[in-house]
């Protein structure tokens, strides 16, 4: 996969946030994932990346039982790609999110 120097940048900084990589635990490859109750931020990220294959936005509001409110959520998830398992290797070595040098 060809990312440019910009979108290998906007993909570190999603990372630095809130996004993540996923690997199932019988998969091969990773996935990438993020949550934002902004529905415009996540979609301006997946335009950003539009070089990995989209599922479809999840958009829903989900009520906290703490503090008795309805928050909104909007989630994006990747198709698995040999390019995010690198990425996934680089940021969890041993399983656990660490800022590569």
């Amino acid at each position: 996969m060809d990312l440019t120097q910009k979108q290998k940048s906007i993909f570190d900084g999603l990372l630095l946030s809130d996004a993540g990589l996923e690997l199932p635990p019988r998969g091969v490859n990773a996935r990438f994932n993020m949550t934002s109750k902004h529905l415009s931020f996540v979609e301006a990220a997946k335009s950003a990346l539009a070089v990995f294959s989209w599922a479809e936005t999840d958009e829903r509001d989900i009520f906290d039982k703490r503090t008795k409110k309805i928050y909104h959520s909007c989630r994006i998830r990747s198709h698995v790609d040999q390019w995010l398992t690198e990425q996934y290797r680089r940021w969890y070595p041993n399983g656990k999110k660490i800022v590569p040098k």
